[in-house]
């Protein structure tokens, strides 16, 4: 029976996560393959190196952040109070907001 690779967006997620709770220099790859319980092997198969996790966590923060929060906005509907009460309610969300404030402290 073949082992099953990790997803890269579990990769992503897991550097987001690290990020959240320590910053950039929280992400490598040692520490997020241990926290997935997987060899850090896995990693090269999705990405070149860390610079390209990297990318591929703030493309993923930035989708999230606006693309999602915006669809979700406009797919329910409202008045306009309404929808920037949800904008905030989402952006501001137990979800979002850790990794919004650590990819800020980043820039």
């Amino acid at each position: 029976m073949a082992n099953a690779r990790t997803p890269s967006e579990k990769w992503i997620e897991q550097g987001l996560l690290a990020l959240a709770e320590g910053g950039p220099d929280a992400v490598r790859v040692e520490v997020l393959a241990k926290a997935l319980g997987v060899t850090k092997g896995g990693f090269y198969g999705y990405f070149a190196d860390r610079n390209a996790l990297l990318e591929a966590m703030l493309d993923t923060w930035e989708r999230h952040s606006t693309d999602d929060v915006l669809d979700r906005v406009e797919r329910d509907g409202g008045d306009p109070r309404t929808k920037i009460q949800r904008a905030g309610a989402l952006t501001l969300s137990a979800e979002l907001l850790p990794v919004d404030l650590a990819i800020r402290d980043w820039a």
